[in-house]
């Protein structure tokens, strides 16, 4: 008899016990109906107003009670932040509200990680197909706040100069720039485009086709008479350091080889008229 009593009472106690409880959660609920939760500075917005006191306020304590965000929502009392969530700080209210928690308003400046760590073009989006050839630091190039607002930073561009500087993306070569091969970074720096060390071995016409006193120094006007092939007798590493090649001057050789410009006829040479190459040849001059 005792123990069927028992075995009775355990019984009731497990059918009743869940009503007993949830008649007394209401009871505590009524009593605080007219309770203004904002006058503790955390008013009951959203889905915040929705919940059971007892699921904030543990085993009936009304104080200390965490008033942040990732007090509650640390994946023990509550849902926290999920393992896919991009790299940031705990300051949920710069993005979420508790009316909807999906993002509302994104504020980057409480993202800790790399741009590319969610704009990878499945978390956010990411690089478009069409974009130039670069590096993934694309703060590098964008700001956060005007994406389209950039000001690009070379260093961070992997691609050749004329892979962008198509006259269409950005600035090309232009209708009158010299005749050259399309690696622009052989003579203009990107930090000034105006600051130009030249590189002759680009250059692809001929020295007269800049050298023409217009677009860069030209043959001066007490040269010697010859054509405009000018890398016939100067090279472009040293100007001054000439290599007379006779077949390129035009004038008759006393106009050069008259004793001032150039070694002249010797005081002991036979008389002659000036028409030096009658006899020698410029070859070879004892020839």
């Amino acid at each position: 008899m005792a123990w069927g009593l028992r075995f009775l009472i355990l019984l009731c106690l497990l059918v009743l016990g869940p009503g007993l409880r949830a008649q007394e959660s209401e009871s505590i609920a009524g009593e605080f109906s007219d309770f203004d939760h904002g006058a503790t500075g955390f008013p009951l917005e959203g889905v915040h107003g929705e919940v059971t006191c007892e699921s904030c306020h543990l085993d009936g304590a009304l104080t200390g009670t965490p008033q942040t965000c990732v007090g509650c929502h640390d994946n023990g009392i509550a849902a926290g932040k999920p393992e896919t969530h991009p790299p940031s700080s705990d300051n949920c209210g710069q993005c979420h509200t508790a009316q909807n928690w999906k993002p509302f308003a994104f504020d980057h400046a409480f993202v800790e990680g790399a741009c590319v760590e969610c704009h990878d073009g499945g978390t956010a989006s990411g690089k478009p197909a069409d974009h130039i050839a670069s590096t993934d630091t694309c703060d590098a190039c964008h700001v956060t706040n005007d994406w389209t607002d950039v000001r690009v930073d070379h260093a961070a561009v992997s691609g050749t100069c004329v892979s962008c500087h198509t006259g269409v993306t950005a600035t090309g070569k232009s209708e009158n720039h010299l005749p050259t091969t399309d690696s622009c970074d052989d003579c203009h720096v990107v930090t000034d485009w105006t600051d130009v060390r030249f590189d002759h071995a680009s250059v692809s016409g001929a020295c007269a086709s800049c050298h023409n006193g217009s677009t860069a120094t030209g043959k001066p006007g007490n040269h010697i008479p010859s054509s405009n092939l000018c890398e016939d007798c100067h090279q472009t590493t040293e100007w001054s350091e000439v290599r007379v090649n006779h077949d390129s001057v035009a004038g008759a050789c006393v106009t050069c080889h008259n004793g001032s410009f150039a070694q002249g006829k010797p005081s002991d040479h036979p008389q002659s008229s000036n028409a030096c190459d009658d006899c020698h040849d410029t070859r070879e001059w004892d020839d």
